[in-house]
């Protein structure tokens, strides 16, 4: 898929070469303090990486893991969609397919499946906003409880991805490798406090600036979208 600037592309983690890699690491380091080789063993556990591309120069200006989980809960075989590492270069931001080239890959590779959740883990405010813009119900938010078994979900795959480090009564990933948003990204402006949903993101994970991550759930179907992420990514269902 391409648009004027960039060109997009899902492929296996395992095809990806070392150059790529390479500079997939070089672009996450200008915004996260992350080693080596944390960071590649966070890519080496995904099954799918979407790779965005300067068309110009073929430089990597984007990408986003994916890992796909069942997790059997209740007598159910839930399908999660799990996000590891993502960033687009803010010099391409208003012009990567990203968000595009995720929903139709999964809506695509998952049509067979009757529940989807994706979990996304926020470490920065800007994350844990995809889902207010986006979605209509996801978990936890300042306005709704989480339902016990949304919870359930929550805290199941917080143990099984993260063990120790998942706090279960607060929903919270403690960073115990140094990984964290450097400065300027993990400043939260004054004026974007009166969000709510990022007053909410802030209390609480108030970790945030070392590292820690809030865990969140949200159904991916059509009808949890918003109409927002039809009209402005052209998704195609």
């Amino acid at each position: 898929m391409k648009s004027k600037s960039v060109s997009s592309k899902v492929i296996e983690v395992c095809e990806l070469d070392k150059n790529s890699i390479e500079n997939m690491y070089k672009l996450f380091s200008k915004y996260f303090v992350s080693k080596k080789e944390t960071f590649i063993e966070d890519l080496n556990e995904k099954d799918y990486v979407i790779i965005i591309r300067n068309s110009r120069n073929d430089n990597i200006i984007g990408f986003s893991s994916i890992e796909y989980i069942n997790l059997p809960l209740n007598n159910e075989n839930i399908k999660i969609i799990y996000s590891g590492d993502t960033i687009v270069d803010e010099n391409f931001r208003n012009e990567s397919d990203l968000l595009k080239i995720f929903v139709n890959f999964n809506l695509q590779k998952l049509s067979n499946e009757n529940e989807i959740y994706w979990y996304l883990i926020s470490m920065g405010f800007r994350t844990y906003r995809f889902l207010p813009v986006f979605f209509k119900e996801f978990w936890p938010r300042y306005d709704n409880d989480t339902p016990s078994k949304i919870k359930k979900i929550i805290d199941s795959l917080g143990k099984m991805k993260f063990e120790n480090q998942y706090l279960n009564d607060k929903g919270i990933i403690v960073q115990e490798t140094e990984c964290y948003l450097r400065t300027p990204y993990v400043d939260i402006p004054n004026s974007r406090l009166k969000n709510p949903h990022i007053k909410f993101f802030l209390e609480k994970n108030p970790g945030y600036i070392k590292g820690n991550e809030l865990a969140c759930l949200t159904k991916f179907s059509l009808n949890n979208f918003k109409p927002i992420i039809f009209k402005r990514f052209d998704i195609d269902y």
